[in-house]
């Protein structure tokens, strides 16, 4: 039996879907004997490169799951024990990511920084790289106010761009991005990660659900993680929409790490004293001077200020 490489882009109950090399069409298999008698939630998740068997044309056998370069988990979370609850971490949702697209439209829900700031971090923690997309950018009739809102994030560094599936705003930009990478699109429900797939890839099909006014929610279209090829060498994963993003599992102290022009100026001018937690009026924080000098958006400092009470101790 031939031994082939592959990469995992999506499960359905017990077997895998593996895009092999120098193939077309994804081939549906399990996982080897052995292999199972491991702890199977995180054995094999959608990024892994494989090392697979064909058992027969139409199916394989995964015999090794190579080392990971990264992963995308979901918040850490609790287990419950006897003895009380149990901290354990968060499910792998992907694997050997390159970068996150960060979607979040400027209407239908509306745009809310502090939402955008949550997701950079939850990002920047896992040390991969962000890409944000402004959606629905055709439903501005003025675009001055929500521009210097994202001013701030190109400032801090990250590539901005501003989208519309409607006019293809932004389409060929995003395209250029995800050359030779494996990208995650991530967003609120609503956000229309659906659309823009469907943009990417027109054969996808994804289902796509109307935005409610009344109840001020998002349709849930995408029920669980899946890796589309958009390219040579290029995948987009989606997954299921985030409602809600909370922070209680980074530290304080740690929260500076993760805003890169904050950590940038602190490292430049450091504060007077060495646990400064930079919140309003501190004593010695030399944030003030930079949000002076321009360095650092005074909304941007104020959305950290803000998280900062999320964070655990």
């Amino acid at each position: 039996m031939s031994q082939l490489y592959g990469i995992v882009t999506s499960r359905h109950g017990g077997f895998y879907s593996v895009l092999v090399e120098n193939e077309t069409g994804a081939l549906p298999c399990r996982t080897r004997g052995n292999l199972r008698q491991q702890d199977t939630r995180d054995l094999v998740v959608v990024g892994d490169r494989v090392l697979i068997e064909k058992i027969h044309p139409e199916e394989g056998r995964i015999l090794e799951i190579m080392p990971r370069n990264s992963v995308l988990r979901r918040a850490k979370g609790y287990s419950e024990k006897l003895s009380g609850r149990e901290k354990r971490e968060g499910q792998i949702l992907i694997s050997n990511l390159n970068q996150v697209l960060i979607l979040l439209p400027v209407r239908e829900p509306d745009f809310h920084p502090l939402q955008l700031d949550r997701f950079l971090v939850m990002v920047e923690a896992m040390d991969l790289n962000a890409v944000v997309l402004i959606g629905k950018y055709d439903l501005l009739e003025n675009h001055e106010e929500i521009e210097y809102q994202i001013q701030a994030y190109r400032n801090a560094g990250y590539q901005v761009i501003p989208l519309s599936i409607k006019t293809s705003q932004g389409i060929e930009e995003i395209r250029e991005c995800l050359k030779d990478k494996i990208s995650f699109l991530m967003g609120p429900s609503g956000s229309g990660k659906s659309s823009l797939m469907n943009v990417l890839l027109p054969n996808l099909d994804l289902n796509i659900g109307e935005w409610s006014s009344r109840c001020k929610t998002g349709p849930q279209t995408t029920t669980h993680t899946s890796l589309h090829l958009v390219g040579p060498n290029s995948f987009v994963a989606d997954t299921a929409g985030f409602s809600q993003i909370f922070l209680f599992h980074i530290a304080k102290e740690e929260l500076r790490f993760y805003y890169p022009e904050i950590f940038q100026c602190l490292k430049n001018d450091p504060c007077h004293y060495h646990n400064c937690l930079h919140r309003e009026g501190e004593q010695g924080c030399s944030l003030p001077r930079a949000v002076d000098s321009g360095l650092v958006s005074l909304p941007r400092l104020n959305r950290y200020r803000r998280l900062l009470e999320e964070c655990k101790l």
